[in-house]
């Protein structure tokens, strides 16, 4: 843990946005050393028995408009698509596994800046829903994600930072959302994504189940809609790239984690360098003991 916090003070940055906190980590480590150097966050635990969550850490230059605080995602009232909430409300165990089983997947905050011009930005931290079956789940959660940083841009006159594990490649659903603003019906990410759509069961460990048959489904259910932003959402542009890899475990090597702020506040002045496959290979996985 000691190494995680060099490297964090090490370069010393304006916002962190961190995932898969240990809350035992965060009060003994993160949140007294980081204090103490200034930074004001807000620890946003899983639902459940998980002692995990999502931490965003703000720098003194910037300061909350508001209060910080975990919110979750909008309700359905919110949804601004009727196909879409009728799709889900439609698809019984996916409206389940949205609206009772998945908990918090979201922490937002509203900032605004001491040293540029009074700037505000909307900071979103999302750690995506981790099933290798719900590419379909997280390109909706990346939809509310997306739909609520905007009422809130819009509110504030702000720009928009979008960062976090997404557990998506960049094909997926999820990113190509980010990427492109829509995920079209009869196009391979639409139809890639939603291809689990009847596989997914909540509970489902280990061996992955089997793909129903034709006639196991109802033909009577809504087909998935199109996904769009809405139309005032600003344009994001991709600040991290497309590096080897982000996450690094034995057998799956992928980029899941991503950062994604909107281009009429951002621009990318440099990145540090991505890690190669081959400062990992030697020590198995990411995190270890040097790294």
């Amino acid at each position: 843990m000691p190494l995680i916090l060099c490297e964090l003070i090490h370069h010393a940055p304006t916002l962190l946005l961190l995932q898969e906190v240990d809350t035992s980590a965060y009060d003994t480590f993160f949140s007294p050393v980081l204090s103490a150097l200034g930074y004001e966050g807000v620890f946003g635990e899983k639902c459940g028995n998980q002692r995990e969550g999502r931490v965003e850490l703000i720098e003194s230059q910037c300061i909350p408009v508001r209060d910080l605080s975990a919110n979750p995602p909008p309700s359905s009232s919110q949804w601004e698509l009727p196909s879409l909430n009728n799709f889900i409300e439609a698809h019984q165990n996916l409206h389940d596994i949205m609206s009772e089983k998945v908990g918090t997947v979201c922490l937002f905050a509203t900032l605004r800046s001491r040293k540029v011009n009074d700037k505000k930005v909307v900071l979103t931290n999302t750690h995506l829903f981790y099933h290798p079956l719900a590419d379909h789940i997280r390109l909706l959660q990346t939809y509310f994600i997306l739909h609520k940083a905007s009422v809130l841009a819009e509110q504030h006159n702000a720009g928009i930072i979008v960062g976090g594990d997404f557990n998506s490649d960049p094909p997926s659903g999820a990113c190509q959302l980010m990427m492109t603003r829509s995920v079209a019906p009869n196009t391979p990410t639409h139809d890639e994504c939603f291809s689990n759509l009847h596989r997914l069961k909540w509970g489902d460990r280990g061996a992955l189940p089997p793909p129903p048959k034709a006639s196991d489904i109802d033909s009577s259910l809504p087909p998935p809609p199109p996904i769009k932003l809405p139309p005032k959402f600003p344009q994001l542009f991709n600040a991290v790239g497309f590096p080897p890899f982000t996450n690094y475990a034995v057998g799956f090597v992928a980029q899941l984690d991503y950062i994604f702020p909107s281009s009429s506040h951002f621009e990318l002045i440099r990145t540090a360098p991505s890690l190669q496959q081959s400062h990992i290979t030697n020590l198995t996985a990411m995190p270890n003991e040097f790294m």
